[in-house]
């Protein structure tokens, strides 16, 4: 097995280049500062985005951009893998597996919405990844799947596929997708947080510190959304919990999925287990729309979070796995920062709208 230094020497020069260039970068600023979006397209041209121009100036495609960025956000995170070993090569590979399921997703939505609520989505076939992402799956065979039992079959011995088998074309003309997305989520993050278990002492638990309070604020807000806005079972409601983090595990609200009165128990757990994340004011709205809205603004404090937790992680021991983890979450928010702005360009919103929906 590697020493840290040398399995993390080598990305630990190249990736902090790649960091300080994109804190320097104007990129950002130039595609705000563009009067339109085809001045817009000009400002990427000769930065390490000139593909996304490309590709728009091939197909005229707004989405085909994006398609584009997911390809290089696919291309960074396979070079990251296969430069490490051991555990934290596994780790690294459900990044990759993070797309992986995105996309298996995005197929099974085209087809639900072409085959069982008879729309025409199959356009969004055009985005879909086709090419190995991490797992041996065939995606032609499954975007070529007309039946929910021909999608099973296509996905062959892919590990998500025992998850998707739980559920019958019955089981989602019923209830919809979500519940079979939320059991692909905590497969996710059950294996993720099995395989970040086996890693060193160290990189453990600078893992953990991330990962942790990320779980937190996915559990509040699922459930605020299918708690509170869905009015979800409560049964079914914990089960959709995502596995990690100290509010899974607590007992208290354990305690509150198991008596009739568990919403309000859950409401006023939240409210006095969170006091900075100002729950009671989200719970304070009578409409539900605005209830969900304002939830989902939580958000921005899980990023925010995250990058005060990364900033201090990238001070200090330089040979560890949250070097891997800052980047990752730097270029994301970098990347969806691109697409923001190129969205607002196009659709000729104002620069205070899009400073907005970038803070």
């Amino acid at each position: 097995m590697k020493s840290a230094i040398a399995r993390y020497g080598y990305l630990n020069a190249k990736l902090r280049a790649r960091l300080a260039n994109l804190r320097d970068s104007n990129v950002i600023k130039n595609l705000i500062d563009a009067g339109t979006f085809l001045q817009a397209l000009e400002a990427l041209e000769n930065t390490a985005y000139a593909s996304l121009a490309a590709a728009y100036r091939e197909t005229g495609d707004l989405q085909m951009m994006e398609k584009t960025l997911l390809d290089d956000e696919i291309s960074m995170r396979r070079e990251i893998h296969d430069a490490l070993d051991g555990h934290s090569r596994n780790v690294a590979g459900f990044f990759l597996l993070k797309i992986e399921i995105d996309n298996l997703k995005n197929i099974i939505r085209i087809w639900y919405d072409t085959t069982v609520l008879g729309g025409n989505s199959g356009y969004r076939l055009n985005y879909i990844i086709r090419e190995k992402i991490l797992s041996d799956i065939s995606w032609d065979a499954v975007i070529n799947a007309s039946s929910w039992e021909q999608i099973l079959t296509a996905l062959g011995n892919a590990p998500c596929r025992e998850v998707l088998a739980r559920f019958k074309k019955e089981d989602l003309e019923k209830d919809g997708l979500a519940y079979m997305e939320m059991a692909l989520d905590c497969w996710y993050y059950q294996g993720l947080m099995a395989e970040v278990a086996k890693l060193g002492h160290k990189d453990r638990d600078v893992a953990y510190s991330v990962l942790e309070r990320d779980l937190d604020i996915k559990n509040i807000l699922i459930l605020i959304r299918y708690g509170f806005y869905y009015n979800v079972e409560l049964k079914r409601l914990q089960s959709m919990m995502l596995p990690g983090g100290q509010l899974y595990s607590d007992r208290k609200l354990a305690l509150c999925f198991g008596v009739s009165d568990g919403l309000d128990r859950i409401q006023a757990f939240l409210v006095k287990r969170y006091p900075k994340l100002n729950l009671g004011h989200i719970f304070s709205y009578d409409d539900k729309m605005q209830l969900l809205s304002r939830s989902l603004e939580l958000e921005y404090v899980l990023a925010d979070e995250r990058e005060v937790n990364y900033k201090r992680i990238m001070r200090g021991d330089p040979f560890s796995i949250g070097l891997i983890m800052a980047y990752f979450f730097k270029y994301d928010r970098f990347d969806n920062s691109i697409r923001l702005v190129l969205h607002g360009k196009y659709y000729h919103w104002s620069d205070d709208k899009i400073l907005e929906v970038l803070k």
